[in-house]
């Protein structure tokens, strides 16, 4: 505020002081825009008003902290929010990484073979359990139908008095013998051969399988010793009182020696057919485990 004091009077009396006025500080003049043009502006410019704005004062301390106290939950909640959104975006990428690394690799990199192949699946049939039967009792191999024997002169059946090949056998028969209990064909004499006992006889028409049996020894003298010596096609005679029979040989092959008179070839009936077994034995006088096996068929017949 500016206060200014006049004093009136003479130039020789005392100056009497006036009353004091006050000065209202004039509002600072709006300068219009059209006044900028003006040259003469500058010239009647009004003074300066020495009266300043009021600062514009920042908040209080206190009320800023408040502020920004009262907004921390809020950021504290979003920038959670975030880190899980982010979190979980992480975890299923990383989830289905393997799964499109593998269908990369078979749609690019995979083989034919790796490929899954289109398979019919079928019903899986029901699982039933056997009922429990009865024990079987086993029966003996039936008979089976007699091949066509050639139209031969009939022989009576008879028993074997000779065995008789081509320069190759030539041997006496003895007793008839019978297999062992564990299907093993066995011989009584060195020098002579024998016939099972109860399968057929030799003789024409045939009834049943003749089979003969006898030694060989791999180093000495024995009924059989030349028996490997025969061959496919070679002619068996065996003769008896009442003719003599002729017997083509069919094959010839070893065989195991146990349970050899068990299976089917010599338990089935075949009437016309000749088997002659070589009974194997090393130079010491012990089985070798090992049969020598003829097979022929009646191919003659002459009657006495």
């Amino acid at each position: 505020m500016h206060v200014s004091a006049t004093w009136s009077g003479s130039t020789v009396g005392r100056r009497v002081p006036t009353r004091p006025t006050t000065k209202l500080p004039e509002p600072p003049k709006q300068h219009s825009p059209l006044n900028q043009d003006d040259p003469l502006a500058g010239s009647h410019r009004a003074p300066r008003s020495t009266s300043r704005a009021a600062p514009v004062r920042a908040p209080e301390e206190g009320g800023h902290e408040r502020s920004r106290q009262r907004n921390q939950p809020a950021r504290t909640r979003s920038r959670r929010s975030k880190v899980s959104r982010t979190a979980v975006i992480v975890a299923v990428v990383i989830a289905l990484l393997p799964a499109a690394v593998l269908g990369v690799v078979k749609l690019f990199g995979g083989s034919d073979s790796a490929r899954p192949q289109h398979r019919t699946v079928l019903p899986i049939p029901p699982v039933t359990t056997p009922a429990a039967t009865a024990p079987v009792t086993p029966t003996p191999t039936p008979t089976t139908r007699p091949p066509a024997q050639p139209h031969l002169p009939h022989v009576a059946l008879d028993v074997p008095r000779r065995l008789l090949s081509s320069g190759l056998l030539n041997v006496g028969f003895d007793d008839s013998v019978e297999p062992s209990s564990a299907g093993t064909f066995r011989a009584r004499s060195s020098a002579e051969v024998a016939r099972w006992g109860t399968r057929g006889e030799p003789g024409m028409p045939a009834k049943d399988t003749v089979v003969v049996v006898g030694k060989t020894f791999t180093e000495g003298q024995s009924a059989f010793d030349t028996l490997p010596q025969v061959k496919t096609g070679a002619r068996i005679v065996i003769r008896t009182d009442s003719g003599d029979l002729t017997y083509t040989v069919r094959s010839t092959a070893i065989r195991p020696a146990a349970g050899l008179a068990s299976t089917v070839a010599f338990t089935r009936s075949t009437p016309g057919r000749l088997y002659v077994i070589g009974i194997e034995y090393d130079r010491s006088g012990r089985l070798t485990g090992k049969d020598f096996v003829v097979l022929a068929e009646i191919t003659g017949a002459i009657a006495r």
